[in-house]
């Protein structure tokens, strides 16, 4: 965590409206799909979906091919199993996570925790 932690919000130069729409995009394409997918699966079993129903359904589904098609390819490349997309939802929320708790402690000056020292932050700059 903590090593994460003190390199991502550094790769968009430490930039928070970056670092936002990272946070939404990650969000967006890898949290939401799947569970959101299945949740409108479980309401159209009950009821017809409206149209902005399908739409987000078509969206999600989509979503999802895609996500999958990537990482088929990306998995078959580094001999990892192809049926890691179904963890999709858990490696978004976990980065989105991360860049979060980067850019919050860089923005409030606390800095970045590594091998047990505090490096960047406010309490630890010169003293003038």
């Amino acid at each position: 965590w903590e090593g994460w932690r003190k390199n991502v919000y550094e790769g968009t130069r430490r930039n928070p409206v970056v670092a936002t729409a990272f946070i939404a995009a990650a969000t967006a394409m890898l949290v939401v799909p799947i569970p959101a997918l299945a949740a409108l699966g479980v309401i159209a079993l009950r009821r017809p979906l409206v149209r902005p129903e399908r739409a987000l359904a078509s969206w999600c589904a989509l979503n999802a091919l895609a996500n999958v098609a990537v990482r088929a390819v990306r998995d078959r490349s580094i001999g990892a199993k192809t049926w890691s997309a179904i963890a999709a939802p858990l490696a978004g929320a976990f980065i989105a996570a991360v860049m979060s708790a980067s850019m919050l402690r860089s923005l409030c000056g606390r800095g970045q925790v590594w091998k047990g020292r505090v490096i960047g932050g406010v309490e630890n700059a010169p003293q003038r």
